[in-house]
């Protein structure tokens, strides 16, 4: 399959990371499609000077922008405003892009195609993870099950620029602010998947993401806002909703003078009909006396009932 030569344009938001930005940058512009003419846009809010030095020594095909700091989804839609492509991606300054991504995921943005993503890696210091993308079952309903699912990396998604026209990252999430915005894309626009990793996510410690807190207030802020405009997520609140307690119980557990936090929201998720082996395992060592890891370990490898556990915990 062949495309006519199109136009891209990559938004690379950065912020104090310069470290990885060459590595970000020369994926990008040493895509193995020549068919497909590339820009690279540089939105810097960084204190640190090397970030706008290392845009610069790209010459023409980097354009580099300062904004105030005020999050991801506010680089991003500054991004978009200097955007000039046809097509629109996105790459951290601490990810990169496979070299084949344009040639694979462009063909797909044809015959009413807005939006194609595909799977990608996850480098994890020196062991790489492939992580397999949501299949597209169902056009018309694929938001439907990306809301239920998820699984789009922000870095695999090409779309149309139209979209966003349509619709923006929401400046009010701090985290999440791309999984929102996909879900309603895909409410909008018809989407594609291409069934192979075509760029790396790279897992750092330190990171915004690594605030629990946080991450629990806008897993549910984007799930409070995305079941209002759209009815048909409704069914699924509560279904997501204890996903996001799960992982919250699971994260603060991690801190052993929050403890008792984590048994609460798990205690939740095990009286709802929305729990899982793991959940039980989870709320069981809550009830342990603090660093006792060889009953957890006996845990882990024993054989639960769990229904009855479960009838037990909600009397």
């Amino acid at each position: 399959m062949t495309t006519s030569k199109r136009s891209v344009s990559v938004i690379i938001p950065t912020y104090n990371d310069p470290e990885f930005l060459d590595q970000s940058i020369t994926s990008v512009l040493s895509q193995t499609d020549t068919d497909a003419s590339v820009e690279v846009i540089i939105v810097d809010s960084s204190d640190d000077d090397r970030v706008k030095r290392i845009a610069e020594g790209y010459g023409s095909d980097v354009r580099y922008s300062w904004i105030e700091p005020d999050g991801v989804a506010s680089a991003r839609n500054h991004g978009l405003d200097l955007a000039t492509g046809d097509i629109v991606g996105f790459c951290d300054a601490d990810d990169y892009w496979h070299t084949e991504k344009l040639a694979h995921q462009l063909p797909e943005l044809v015959d009413g195609t807005d939006i194609v993503y595909s799977d990608e890696y996850l480098v994890d210091n020196e062991t790489t993870y492939r992580l397999s993308s949501l299949p597209v079952r169902s056009p018309e309903t694929h938001h439907v099950n990306y809301f239920r699912n998820g699984g789009v990396g922000s870095r695999s998604v090409l779309a149309r620029t139209e979209c966003f026209d349509a619709e923006r990252f929401d400046e009010r999430f701090q985290l999440r602010e791309d999984p929102h915005l996909w879900t309603r894309l895909f409410a909008q626009f018809r989407p594609a998947r291409v069934d192979e990793a075509l760029s790396y996510k790279r897992r750092r410690t330190g990171s915004i993401t690594d605030d629990i807190d946080l991450a629990y207030e806008m897993k549910m802020l984007e799930i409070s806002d995305l079941v209002k405009r759209y009815p048909e997520l409704e069914p699924y609140r509560k279904e997501r909703e204890m996903q996001a307690k799960h992982e919250y119980g699971k994260r603060l557990l991690s801190d052993t003078n929050r403890v008792a936090e984590a048994r609460t929201h798990l205690r939740d998720v095990l009286q709802s009909d929305h729990y899982n082996q793991r959940t039980v395992l989870l709320y069981m060592i809550t009830l342990l006396p603090r660093g006792n890891r060889t009953v957890v370990r006996t845990i882990q490898h024993g054989k639960w009932r769990f229904s009855k556990i479960k009838e037990i915990l909600q009397h």
